[in-house]
């Protein structure tokens, strides 16, 4: 295990001790650091799109259901709208509680590198596969949402 115990160099050692021919490593770290403002701009965007596309089939779902209750007619698989539309719920939770437990945990990092925390990258990647699984739960469940919508409209047409 690494000690990272008073460095405020929070790039990893080996960036810094690599030897680049062309006196390039200002570079590699302005370039490491476009990848990681990217990375997080990607986040940012696909947690919102997340969010968007689970209401919007919500909404869809709920429309579908509604319809359902107003007519009369005899439809297969009913219970593949209302399925789906408990899966899109299940989608927008988890996601709303990633980004709580993802604010709580930017908490829970800022005080562990005030204090020099040693195990600070072990503390951090625990916390990150959480995010990671509720992440899963939330893009499964729009998948299986979307697949069971689809599959009653095509089943009924």
């Amino acid at each position: 295990m690494k000690n990272f115990v008073g460095t405020n160099d929070y790039y990893p050692k080996n960036l810094g001790s690599i030897s680049y021919s062309d006196n390039s490593n200002e570079d590699w770290q302005n370039y490491r650091k476009s990848i990681i403002e990217s990375r997080t701009k990607s986040q940012d965007d696909f947690e919102k799109y997340l969010n968007i596309f689970s209401s919007g089939g919500l909404l869809i779902g709920l429309t579908i259901l509604g319809k359902l209750v107003e007519t009369a007619n005899d439809y297969e698989f009913e219970y593949f709208v209302s399925t789906g539309s408990v899966l899109f719920v299940v989608s927008i939770l988890s996601n709303v509680f990633s980004h709580y437990k993802a604010i709580s945990n930017d908490d829970k990092t800022i005080s562990e590198i005030d204090v020099q925390d040693v195990a600070i990258l072990i503390k951090i990647d625990k916390r990150n596969k959480t995010i990671n699984k509720m992440n899963i739960v939330s893009l499964s469940a729009i998948i299986l949402g979307s697949s069971l919508l689809i599959l009653f409209l095509i089943l009924n047409i």
